[in-house]
């Protein structure tokens, strides 16, 4: 006896899958509200230049939301891009960390350490333009004398 199948059925599990696929890929994660932030590193009144500045907001592992960063160019300026891409970076309270980048072949500032991991910076982004500048200190533990 011979068997029959429908061919027919699979044009169209494939199709409806296809269909599936793209209504759900125009339903992806929508970019979190931003500020665009901007500003100078300098350290003891100096520009420092080849560090990152990392803009981590307070509650992003909780809502998912993506950290920002920018490199400081030869003038200390630096502008946060979120994700790489556009600028910005998330509304809200953000952790800032400092920490050293080589660029160009040129050797990686010099920084103390506690810049990049302490919660030394906060800044609050707000929506527009904001700009945060960032004064660090050769030596952050070193007492300044009373005046």
């Amino acid at each position: 006896m011979a068997r029959r199948t429908n061919t027919g059925a699979i044009p169209q599990i494939l199709s409806g899958g296809l269909l599936g696929l793209a209504i759900l890929a125009g339903c992806g994660p929508k970019e979190p509200p931003t500020g665009d932030v901007s500003g100078a590193v300098t350290m003891d009144g100096a520009p420092v230049a080849g560090v990152i500045v990392h803009f981590e907001p307070q509650d992003g592992v909780r809502l998912g939301l993506p950290p920002a960063y920018g490199v400081t160019d030869d003038s200390g300026r630096y502008r946060a891009m979120l994700r790489g891409k556009r600028p910005g970076a998330s509304l809200g309270l953000n952790h800032v960390r400092i920490t050293p980048v080589e660029r160009d072949g040129a050797p990686p500032a010099e920084i103390h350490a506690r810049y990049g991991g302490d919660y030394t910076f906060w800044f609050e982004v707000a929506p527009g333009v904001n700009t945060y500048d960032i004064e660090l200190k050769a030596d952050p533990l070193k007492k300044t004398p009373a005046k």
